[in-house]
């Protein structure tokens, strides 16, 4: 059985070039495929491997990283070719500056999902791009005309037509873009902005397929998955881990 791993974490790396460099043997070590981005702000990543490898590797990162949010799936195979590890000025390219203490706070699968059961009004803002929304988004969602998530900062100057004070939800895959979307929308003077904890992945995973429309898609050789496939995979299995850490914790603060 083999094991997919979805996963970041902002928390500052002082000595990231040889933080990388660890992570390229213990990867190798492991058998693990798939990229990872490490930068000063933090680890940003997705590895598919064997069962016990990749639960090795969640220890460690749960470990190093407190708090670290990890979406962990069973697959085939290797979901990946070839394991990458790259430093990266940013985890998540977003290209102007933005302070994550200014994030939007979580709203949980459910709850979103009980508010758009009850018709509640809201704004679902898709953080993605336009290629990976025309493959599913959820119902009635704003989605940004962009190419690259550099390019959102932009959408929100230039097209965004929002009242300031309407209630928003941003929303993408595993949850990452949106702490750095969700805190560009606040320090513009949106008021009410949320953003979906855990990303399309973790509303599959809880929810599955209500009020979504299409499949979602995801940065490995699998390129889309099925919202309520997502659900049926989550629900038989262990997302846990028994074995012993391993540390790697001399780069980390």
């Amino acid at each position: 059985m083999y094991k997919n791993v979805l996963f970041y974490s902002f928390t500052p790396i002082p000595d990231p070039i040889g933080f990388r460099d660890d992570q390229r043997i213990f990867t190798k070590e492991l058998g693990l495929k798939g990229k990872i981005l490490v930068s000063e702000e933090g680890i940003n990543g997705n590895v598919s491997g064997p069962a016990e490898a990749t639960e090795k590797y969640v220890a460690f990162l749960q470990e190093t990283f407190p708090g670290i949010d990890c979406k962990i799936g069973q697959t085939q195979e290797h979901n990946f070719s070839k394991m990458i590890v790259r430093y990266r000025k940013e985890i998540v390219t977003f290209g102007v500056p933005v302070s994550l203490e200014n994030k939007a706070p979580y709203i949980e699968p459910e709850e979103l999902k009980a508010l758009l059961d009850s018709g509640e009004k809201l704004v679902l803002l898709d953080a993605r791009n336009e290629y990976e929304a025309s493959l599913g988004t959820f119902s009635g969602a704003i989605v940004p005309d962009t190419l690259r998530f550099k390019e959102f900062p932009r959408f929100v100057d230039e097209q965004l037509s929002v009242d300031k004070d309407a209630p928003i939800v941003t929303f993408c895959t595993g949850g990452i873009r949106c702490e750095k979307a969700s805190a560009y929308l606040r320090e513009k003077g949106f008021t009410n902005v949320r953003q979906l904890h855990g990303g399309i992945i973790r509303y599959g995973e809880v929810v599955g397929a209500d009020h979504w429309e299409g499949k979602c898609f995801v940065y490995d050789e699998r390129l889309a998955l099925d919202m309520s496939a997502i659900s049926e995979v989550h629900n038989n299995q262990e997302n846990t881990c028994s074995v012993n850490p391993v540390y790697f914790k001399k780069h980390v603060s």
